[in-house]
């Protein structure tokens, strides 16, 4: 992860926002760093918490679920339903659970929010004005995407929310225009000098793959198992640290795509019609896209295979097994592993018996690695053990953080 620089993590996390929604595409690279531009001269915040709740605004839309037109996100906000937009309510426990600035959750939590719903909590005040800033930030670029021009005597705003409309409203009228390339780059310059430990930057990675997995209970503990699945195999074959590294990055980031799959096809109760198929297929190089040049290669490949065969007639590109790498090989029978052992829409989870017959058929109808099998079924009962465990855990926090979503909601009615 030291490899890593920031401004790949920077396009890692927003070519990967990008594709929630193409209505907002930059939207949150634009926010971010136009709130950046406005506390960087508030003599309020150090250097190291103007980056530190940058990083955290970056996923300020995470929790939306579902493609959503400007639209309807602007018409939620004049009409400010139930107080705030659930996306931010959902999006807010990512950054509770499992960001590395869980302290600033409240500012994604309160961002769609009237200022009444929050002046009298036990926040600091700085922060309650960092959320209204970003509020009206977010706003106006909402505005701004479907153009229009935001009118703050239209808003619902009382008088200290218009008062920071206006300062910010002064920041825009004195800012030149910026491309989004600039704007990106811009705010990796910034956030450079902020160094961010491995276990940081995962964990920024972790919140993207989480994301789409925790859209559902039946899928909330894929990417968990995968990476847990590929470790254990890993230190089987006694690979170096540097390889054993790239397996679990590579394990982590391997359905990153699935963010642009819609949830209808991703949770399809029967099989998926050719049209729909072929958009499923499709996360594979979406992972590519968002990866690519940001990642060492050998990752890359990792993430991008899963889905190819000994044969060749997997997919996205065919390849055939003499090209497929042991870490490769590991990472896609940990997949069908995962895929095999928990439950889905439209099937039961497997027995470790059933799923041994399963994985002896594709081996023997030339899918997947024998030796990788081999390694499988001779530590079977202490993976399928991990498995269960790690399943248990993740379930519990879907659990946790979708009683948290709830109870937030029940208490704006």
């Amino acid at each position: 992860m030291n490899d890593l620089k920031t401004e790949n993590l920077l396009s890692i996390i927003n070519t990967t926002m990008n594709y929630m929604s193409k209505d907002l595409i930059g939207h949150c690279m634009r926010v971010t760093y136009n709130l950046v531009c406005i506390l960087q001269d508030d003599p309020r915040f150090t250097y190291q918490e103007v980056c530190k709740i940058a990083w955290t605004v970056l996923y300020h839309d995470i929790g939306i679920l579902e493609e959503r037109s400007v639209r309807d996100l602007l018409e939620e906000e004049l009409e400010i339903k139930n107080g705030g937009f659930s996306h931010a309510e959902y999006g807010c426990l990512f950054v509770k659970y499992f960001s590395s600035f869980p302290e600033y959750y409240e500012i994604i939590k309160f961002h769609h929010s009237a200022y009444r719903e929050f002046k009298d909590l036990d926040i600091d005040d700085k922060i309650k004005d960092v959320i209204v800033t970003l509020k009206v930030i977010d706003t106006i670029d909402l505005y701004n995407i479907y153009k229009q021009q935001l009118d703050i005597g239209k808003m619902k705003w009382d008088a200290y929310e218009v008062a920071i409309a206006k300062k910010v409203n002064t920041y825009f009228e004195n800012k030149k225009e910026m491309s989004q390339k600039e704007i990106e780059n811009n705010l990796a310059c910034f956030l450079k000098n902020m160094i961010l430990s491995p276990i940081q930057k995962y964990k920024m990675l972790k919140i993207l793959a989480y994301s789409f997995d925790f859209k559902s209970r039946v899928t909330a503990v894929h990417c968990t198992t995968v990476v847990e699945i590929s470790s254990m195999l890993a230190k089987l074959f006694e690979v170096d640290e540097r390889t054993y590294k790239n397996i679990c990055m590579g394990a982590l980031l391997h359905d990153l795509g699935k963010i642009a799959i819609p949830h209808h096809i991703l949770e399809s109760t029967g099989k998926l019609n050719e049209e729909d198929w072929a958009i499923m297929k499709s996360h594979v190089t979406i992972t590519e896209e968002i990866l690519n040049t940001n990642v060492d290669n050998d990752i890359l490949q990792i993430a991008i295979r899963h889905h190819e065969t000994l044969d060749g007639m997997g997919y996205p590109y065919g390849i055939i097994g003499s090209q497929l790498t042991l870490p490769q090989r590991i990472v896609a029978v940990s997949d069908i592993v995962s895929a095999l052992s928990q439950e889905r829409s439209y099937k039961s989870p497997l027995s470790l018996d059933k799923i041994c017959s399963v994985l002896n058929g594709m081996c023997q109808n030339n899918k997947i690695c024998p030796v990788v099998l081999q390694m499988f079924l001779k530590n079977k009962d202490k993976i399928y053990k991990r498995i269960l465990h790690i399943t248990y855990e993740t379930n519990i926090m879907y659990q946790k953080i979708n009683e948290d979503y709830n109870d937030a909601m029940r208490q704006k009615v």
